[in-house]
């Protein structure tokens, strides 16, 4: 966060208001999900007029160089033409969190409450994109239910959507299966608090080279962190 004006630094954007602010620094990071600990592999800073599918190429090349990987999990900010397209041109596998608005996509969450049904798919190009192996799809939000007294006003509400190049035609995927798998990048978030709140030094600095370094140190030290936990669970089951 950021709590001088908008105009110190081109860095700096305007975020949701918030106490004491609202201007922040933005960074878009590259996570490890899957494995027995989640990993924050690279951060860059990212601009209000920084290109979304810049942003995908840039993280996916680092990817490539320095591990092995079948698919990208994204969220719903990367719910655009120029990221898909980027996905497509290197060739990976992926599955985004698609906001909850748009004519189709609440007529699929509205047929989905009517039928009382686990999943519900379409095919669906984004944008300009007129590719018949998109599909949007989704499934119904345990944690959004669970995290809400009593009953939604919009029963909708409930129903979370995904966009995707798995073919959801083929018998052997499982949409379900696709969404518990999404599941894993929402440990990114929980990251993300752990990191902000215990790890990451307060500064008033409006140079970016100074909130990049105490970004990036934070991110290091919660790695280790990370890496020590498991450790440490590993050797106590041994000895038990």
């Amino acid at each position: 966060m950021w709590y001088g004006q908008g105009d110190a630094s081109r860095d700096i954007q305007k975020t949701k208001p918030q106490r004491n602010f609202y201007y922040s620094w933005q960074f878009t990071t590259l996570a490890l999900v899957g494995t027995n600990t989640l990993m924050t592999m690279r951060a860059v800073p990212t601009r209000a007029d920084t290109d979304k599918g810049t942003l995908v190429r840039r993280l996916l090349r680092y990817a490539a160089q320095v591990m092995s990987f079948n698919r990208a999990y994204l969220d719903s900010g990367f719910y655009t033409t120029d990221s898909v397209r980027a996905l497509e041109s290197t060739g990976t596998e992926f599955i985004i969190q698609a906001p909850d608005k748009g004519r189709k996509i609440k007529v699929l969450q509205r047929l989905a409450v009517a039928k009382e049904s686990e999943v519900e798919a379409v095919p669906h190009g984004l944008g300009g994109i007129t590719n018949e192996k998109h599909w949007l799809f989704t499934v119904k939000s345990q944690k959004r239910s669970r995290l809400r007294q009593g009953e939604p006003d919009d029963p909708t509400d409930d129903w979370i959507i995904f966009y995707t190049t798995i073919p959801l035609d083929d018998d052997d995927v499982d949409p379900l299966k696709l969404a518990t798998d999404f599941r894993n990048r929402w440990g990114v978030e929980t990251s993300y608090r752990k990191l902000k709140h215990d790890f990451l030094a307060q500064s008033g600095s409006p140079r970016l080279a100074t909130r990049m370094f105490y970004f990036k140190f934070a991110i290091l030290m919660y790695n280790m962190w990370t890496v020590a936990n498991v450790l440490g669970a590993e050797e106590r089951s041994c000895s038990d």
